[in-house]
């Protein structure tokens, strides 16, 4: 198995893996990591595949995990960033870690997974999310020191740290899926987790959230994230619909570290 992406900096030394941060984040359909040298990154992987079964991904993390020596080696920290959309928020008033489970087979109806949860800090809510048992043995046996996080908490905090007095839809777009919080001052309005296939339901899916939420379309900003080009059917959609789009502006970097990005900025909330 080859990574798509990697990034590789002559300062990376396995006998001075003590001092770096490692960070892997494991989703359905692909793994990624980076490894950090303070804020930089000196090495890095992003893999992809077709199955979008969490079995078959398990798989799959072997494999990645095979390869490399270094996974095996002692690091200054171990960050597990968990992407998936098997989770929920839950309003601290009423959330009981002690029925994670019964609210994880509730709410999302995941019986045959393990459930974990994640408090949010700048939003009285926690963040429900399952594990399949699987991937949670192999976690447990392969980094038993790892700090574990759900990928959305981490965005919603950032996204509640950054918040103004504007009205800010948040914006992940994948291949097929996106990720969408509401903000309105610093308030968590929504989030969600949507799949589409077309540009016509992408849409409605889009625009159904803004209005359920009671967002003014012509006066909130939208944060746009992931892999979007506005030169794309769905970039010219969104300008015609949206008067205020803020892309994420990646500045000087090479196209080999925009794509460890996300996971970067991911690791350091993580690590804070």
């Amino acid at each position: 198995m080859n990574p798509i992406q990697q990034i590789s900096q002559t300062e990376f030394h396995l006998q001075n893996t003590e001092k770096y941060i490692l960070s892997i984040s494991l989703k359905a359909d692909g793994l990624s990591f980076v490894i950090l040298n303070g804020q930089k990154i000196v090495k890095g992987e992003i893999y992809e595949w077709q199955a979008k079964t969490w079995k078959s991904a398990t798989d799959n993390f072997k494999l990645v995990f095979n390869k490399h020596s270094f996974f095996n080696s002692t690091f200054s920290k171990i960050i597990i960033l968990i992407k998936s959309q098997e989770c929920t928020l839950v309003p601290n008033k009423y959330f009981d870690k002690s029925k994670n489970q019964i609210l994880l087979e509730t709410y999302l109806g995941k019986g045959n997974f393990i459930a974990k949860s994640q408090a949010l800090k700048h939003e009285e809510a926690n963040m429900i999310y399952g594990i399949s048992p699987d991937m949670d043995k192999l976690i447990i046996l392969q980094f038993p020191k790892a700090n574990i996080f759900h990928q959305s908490a981490l965005l919603i905090d950032n996204e509640l740290i950054n918040a103004n007095l504007n009205d800010v839809i948040s914006l992940s777009i994948s291949t097929k899926s996106f990720e969408i919080i509401g903000i309105k001052g610093n308030k968590l309005m929504g989030h969600n987790h949507f799949n589409f296939q077309s540009i016509d339901e992408f849409m409605f899916l889009l625009l159904s959230f803004i209005k359920q939420n009671n967002f003014n379309i012509e006066a909130l900003e939208l944060k746009l994230s992931g892999k979007i080009l506005m030169t794309s059917k769905i970039g010219e959609n969104l300008e015609r619909f949206f008067p205020n789009i803020n892309q994420i502006d990646n500045g000087n970097l090479t196209q080999k570290e925009i794509a460890f990005v996300e996971l970067k900025s991911l690791t350091l909330l993580a690590n804070n």
